[in-house]
């Protein structure tokens, strides 16, 4: 089966989304209106469906990596214990570390295991929480992907989306599988009906739809946020079956816009080719983005205070400034050297 380049290629647009939701959180919660303030609304509530799609790309590229081959669990937990548990405890101890420095806590054993078992030592970190509860569930929906349809399964797994969203405050939402499973089933179905759905998806009027619905579904979102900041009530009583919608047609839309882009670099067009290759070498290194940018945002908050910048604005392009120079490049490097010696080891 020749290796698909369009989830390196996703994952690296999701997490270029993350670091956008999260540089712009200041600026939207703080400038007043005005075109800057509009802008900045405008990435930042597009960018949000970032970690839905996380979950839809790992349920599209676990299905199919276990497609036509034994899946023994054991081995299946012990590679994400290594892949992402280990890099986890990692990363909370540098945060803890940072804010004991700082004084904001004091050590506790405790206090660490319990923010290290529900993702909140950092603000981001929830989402390893969310997809190691996929990983133990993970032999349990690839058997249900493969015993069942995808016209009983989706709507199945939609409506307990709604009925946590009926009786799950927001404060908690967001930290069960139950919150993606949608979209992570989209990527599971995907996977196993992978030609069918890329030609099906691949149509231009497919494309044109999907568009039409990440844009409407993005702006009426987007609107609801800034009813709400004005204290306002929202068009809907609840945000979050707008978010649902809008994370299933961005993650759709994304990945065939990817898969369009893999198919004209493979088509010679030289431009592709170095688009695709600069998007695989970040996706690649994407966990490792997504856990270590907020350290650079905190570098930046400090840096800031230090040269007396005071400005959301300024603190935010020197957030993005480290992120891009230092952060992203540190990851490709640091990914490429992991796989540079696990290709040594497999000789």
């Amino acid at each position: 089966m020749k290796r698909m380049t369009a989830p390196d290629s996703f994952k690296a647009i999701a997490a270029f989304m993350v670091i956008f939701i999260h540089v712009t959180a200041a600026p939207v919660t703080t400038l007043t209106s005005g075109c800057s303030y509009d802008l900045l609304l405008l990435v930042n509530r597009f960018s949000k469906p970032s970690v839905p799609m996380f979950l839809f790309v790992s349920g599209l590229v676990l299905q199919r990596s276990y497609q036509n081959r034994a899946f023994r669990y054991g081995e299946f937990l012990q590679r994400r214990v290594q892949k992402v548990l280990i890099p986890y405890v990692i990363w909370c101890a540098i945060y803890y570390a940072w804010f004991i420095f700082h004084g904001i806590y004091e050590f506790d054993s405790g206090f660490f295991a319990e923010n290290l078992l529900s993702g909140k030592m950092m603000y981001h970190l929830y989402f390893v929480v969310v997809i190691v509860q996929y990983y133990v569930l993970f032999a349990f929906f690839r058997w249900i992907t493969e015993k069942y349809p995808a016209h009983f399964v989706l709507p199945v797994a939609a409506l307990l989306n709604l009925i946590e969203i009926c009786i799950i405050s927001e404060q908690y939402y967001g930290r069960c599988f139950i919150t993606y499973l949608t979209v992570f089933f989209m990527g599971c179905y995907i996977a196993k009906h992978y030609e069918k759905a890329m030609e099906m998806l691949l149509k231009l009027k497919s494309i044109l739809f999907l568009a039409a619905g990440f844009f409407g579904f993005g702006i009426l979102y987007t609107l609801q946020f800034a009813r709400e900041m004005s204290w306002e009530r929202g068009i809907f009583d609840d945000d979050r079956i707008v978010f649902l919608l809008f994370s299933m047609f961005a993650s759709l839309l994304i990945y065939s816009l990817c898969v369009l882009l893999a198919k004209k670099a493979d088509g010679g067009c030289s431009f592709s080719g170095r688009l695709e290759y600069v998007l695989c070498s970040i996706g690649k290194a994407s966990f490792y983005i997504y856990l270590a940018h907020p350290f650079l945002m905190l570098i930046a908050q400090e840096a800031a205070l230090a040269l007396g910048e005071t400005g959301v604005v300024r603190e935010m392009l020197l957030m993005l400034a480290l992120i891009f120079f230092i952060c992203i490049p540190g990851a490709l490097v640091y990914a490429n050297l992991k796989e540079h010696r696990h290709t040594i080891k497999e000789r």
